[in-house]
């Protein structure tokens, strides 16, 4: 498997990309989850798909920061 040589700016971006997911999801949250009257199938739906997607992007952005702390 090849690597592409990562820089900080990668990380970086991965970083900002992480929060604004999290920012993203706790919108949601507040807009549509915050009370119980009203929360559909749909809404529990997008819940679970934005945190895989945010638990995919913490484990990318886990691997750059193991990557560019052992091989650059």
């Amino acid at each position: 498997m090849s690597y592409e040589r990562l820089t900080i700016d990668d990380v970086h971006l991965g970083a900002m990309e992480l929060a604004g997911a999290s920012k993203g999801l706790q919108n949601f949250i507040h807009d549509r989850i915050s009370s119980t009257e009203g929360v559909s199938h749909d809404d529990l739906s997008i819940v679970d798909g934005m945190t895989a997607a945010i638990v995919a992007l913490a484990e990318k952005h886990e691997a750059q920061m193991y990557q560019l702390e052992n091989d650059g």
